[in-house]
């Protein structure tokens, strides 16, 4: 009891920041008091750090990535482009003086719904390739940056595009381990390949993008009909031939991965030598933008993690065998009649959990609880078959029955199942966790951007609990069954 009640204590802090500080140090709080009453051991500790440093320093690292390049200019290449691509005409009606027409000439008609889908694929790129942390911390700026060179933009406009990135950046958060810090604590937990990874999740996240963007397109369908009307960013300072070497690099960066696996390193070391690359190369355009970067890259998360995995651990050393032993056969039953629903199942099972206790707890929760029910039936099985090898030892023509074989055979989920499982609770997580603002650290980390903006604050738009799930609940269970409909397919397929 006293596990719960510190968890929940330690997840208030978390959510709600009182007296304004850092979430470690909530998290670390709740770490303390954990381990001072005695509910995790010292032995905990070390299996704990083991599980997480390397998730942890890997995400520091790409969004120490992300922040090198937004301060090299990539980003503003980008959206220079997208608006450029989506441009319609300018925008110069009733120009009666050379005055007029010179500032109606610096003026841009885009197509909305042109940049809208734009901006969503672009979106679910970064996220794939930055995490969506890193993705979201660079992407929402630049939005609320680009609202204001916007002359007519309602407000209906500005939170289709404002939500649409937010919500692009988790669930396209699936497609590669580094896309997400849920997904490289998976892949360490149950030592799972990049390549494999990759292999298993990418029908499955681009069957959710591209779900999402057909809902955003449907329920945003009028405020995207209304042309935007821009004042013409001045040309990104980023030459192209640097832009296409930054591209270069990214993509050599994310091909590293699949070549490290084979040599058991972590990766954490490739991002660190790619954010030490483009560190360098900042610092020699501008030292004041390379400090800058340093000083916001978030070496609190490893503090944070650790404290939370800590009391995570804690309220999993509860006995809760019977009901979760309840829930996998419910799962497993649903799964036997139809493999979609029951895929679709475990992955709202997760969504739910997430969307109420964030899903960095809740992917713990799950992966402990995955490697335990089906660890537990392994290990019967295995009982069984020693078992029925000594009956056969001391007399095969009596004891020898080729049934019981069959018997054991079907006795354990089989590893297939296991795997499924894994991937289908990970798209719960990622994906179901938008079913709240609590959900993910991506949202909490988009409010608090949003909540600064004056931008917003002019035109009087402020997203509150209740005006969050109004959309999220439209978009968040239609676009997890899509993933969860490309999972099945990804099965069957390979």
């Amino acid at each position: 009891m006293l596990a719960l009640i510190i968890f929940a204590l330690t997840l208030f802090g978390i959510l709600r920041t009182p007296f304004g500080l850092g979430i470690w140090v909530y998290s670390s709080f709740g770490a303390l008091a954990t381990l001072t009453l005695g509910l995790v051991e010292m032995s905990d500790l070390g299996v704990i750090f083991a599980l997480i440093w390397d998730s942890a320093l890997t995400l520091i690292a790409l969004i120490v990535i992300s922040f090198c390049l937004q301060g090299l200019g990539f980003f503003e290449w980008l959206i220079f482009y997208v608006l450029k691509f989506c441009a319609t005409s300018r925008y110069s009606p009733h120009a009666t003086n050379p005055e007029s027409r010179a500032h109606l000439a610096t003026t841009l008609c885009i197509n909305t719904r042109k940049a809208f889908v734009a901006l969503i694929l672009l979106s679910a790129i970064l996220s794939a390739v930055l995490a969506n942390d890193g993705a979201v911390l660079v992407l929402t700026p630049l939005v609320l940056g680009l609202f204001l060179r916007a002359k007519n933009a309602t407000s209906l406009q500005i939170i289709a595009f404002l939500f649409a990135t937010a919500f692009v950046c988790d669930i396209s958060s699936n497609p590669l381990i580094i896309s997400n810090l849920t997904n490289i604590i998976t892949a360490h937990f149950h030592t799972l390949s990049f390549a494999e990874f990759a292999h298993t999740m990418l029908l499955p996240n681009l069957f959710g993008i591209f779900g999402a963007l057909m809902l955003f397109l449907v329920f945003f369908h009028t405020p995207l009909r209304t042309p935007l009307i821009f004042r013409t960013p001045s040309k990104p300072k980023l030459q192209n031939a640097l832009f296409a070497l930054h591209c270069a690099t990214l993509a050599v960066f994310i091909a590293s991965f699949f070549l490290s696996t084979h040599f058991d390193l972590p990766l954490s070391l490739n991002c660190a030598l790619y954010a030490g690359i483009l560190l360098i190369t900042l610092w020699r355009k501008s030292r004041q933008k390379a400090i800058a970067t340093m000083k916001r890259a978030p070496f609190g998360i490893i503090v944070f993690v650790f404290g939370l995995f800590v009391v995570v651990f804690g309220v999993q050393k509860l006995d809760f065998t019977e009901a979760q032993n309840a829930l996998f056969h419910t799962l497993i039953a649903l799964y036997d009649k139809s493999e979609v629903l029951g895929i679709f199942g475990v992955a709202s099972v997760s969504a739910l959990g997430s969307s109420v206790i964030n899903n960095l707890p809740m992917v713990l929760f799950g992966n402990l609880a995955i490697d335990e029910f089906f660890g537990s039936h392994t290990l019967a099985i295995a009982q069984n078959l020693q078992n029925l090898a000594q009956n056969l030892t001391q007399d095969f023509t009596q004891n020898f029955d080729t049934q019981s074989l069959t018997n054991l055979a079907t006795q354990t989920p089989s590893q297939n199942l296991k795997e499924s499982f894994i991937y289908a609770h990970l798209l719960g997580c990622n994906i179901g966790s938008k079913l709240t603002p609590i959900g993910s650290l991506c949202t909490l980390l988009w409010l608090s951007l949003i909540a600064k903006s004056s931008t917003l604050a002019q035109k009087g738009i402020i997203f509150t609990f209740l005006h969050y799930c109004k959309y999220s609940l439209i978009f968040t269970l239609p676009t997890l069954f899509l993933a969860t409909l490309g999972l099945y397919i990804s099965h069957l397929a390979f």
